[in-house]
């Protein structure tokens, strides 16, 4: 992954694939283009069709494509260990012992969005592990971060979800295999749509959860969604 456009193959032909910037720089040069109204996918970025360790979660959270803003460029033009955390966690090179493999959950990064993202919405959960288990709050995020992953529609940024035209979802190779994965691994894990059920088609039962709030995509566990998790987590 040394230059971009970083896309997967077969995803690159399709049409109405816009390409956004290849680095921080090129994105300052032309913030005329992106500050009104950005419709385009950033292609300059690690693309992250998942998060986490897939093989060893029991809970997948579904959502559409990571969103984008201006700094995350700037995270991983600035920060090696994080962008090589973005490329592991794309090829799945996770230790045995791994600590985070859900890097958005894991503390060195609190400086990136994802962190920013993610540790609010898990918050609770981590404290009721914590409280649970007799540990800290980090290791609480431990556990989440070892037993949750997640699985994005399409694995490139984009500002809004708007900014997938609907046709070129028919046409990315991506959007038909991780489709295949979730429907396979649902088959052995719990799944949490968050986000794009239209899109998944999964319904709800013992080991799936619709959000009923699909665009605030909130789950603390004070919701009904949120509720669900922990219990899936802690039994």
């Amino acid at each position: 992954m040394d230059r971009p456009p970083f896309v997967l193959e077969g995803d690159g032909s399709a049409s109405g694939l816009a390409h956004g910037f290849d680095d921080l720089g090129s994105l300052l040069a032309k913030r005329s283009e992106w500050l009104e109204a950005d419709k385009r996918l950033h292609l300059g970025l690690v693309p992250v069709p998942y998060m986490g360790d897939l093989s060893r979660a029991c809970v997948l959270i579904l959502q559409l494509n990571p969103g984008f803003e201006p700094l995350t460029y700037f995270e991983e033009q600035q920060s090696k260990p994080w962008r090589e955390a973005l490329v592991r966690n794309l090829h799945q090179e996770f230790n045995q012992d791994e600590q985070f493999p859900f890097i958005g959950l894991d503390p060195a990064f609190a400086f990136t969005s994802w962190f920013r993202y993610w540790e609010p919405r898990f918050r609770t959960h981590a404290q009721a592990v914590a409280h649970r288990k007799g540990g800290s709050y980090e290791d609480g995020l431990s556990f989440l971060a070892r037993n949750v992953a997640l699985v994005e529609l399409v694995p490139y940024y984009s500002r809004e979800w708007k900014s997938v035209p609907e046709g070129v979802l028919d046409q990315l190779k991506s959007v038909g295999l991780v489709k295949r994965f979730v429907g396979d691994r649902a088959k052995d894990c719990c799944t949490l749509v968050l986000r794009g059920n239209g899109h998944w088609r999964f319904v709800n039962g013992e080991r799936t959860h619709i959000s009923a709030n699909p665009r605030g995509a909130t789950f603390s566990t004070s919701t009904q969604a949120g509720k669900w998790l922990l219990d899936k987590l802690l039994g």
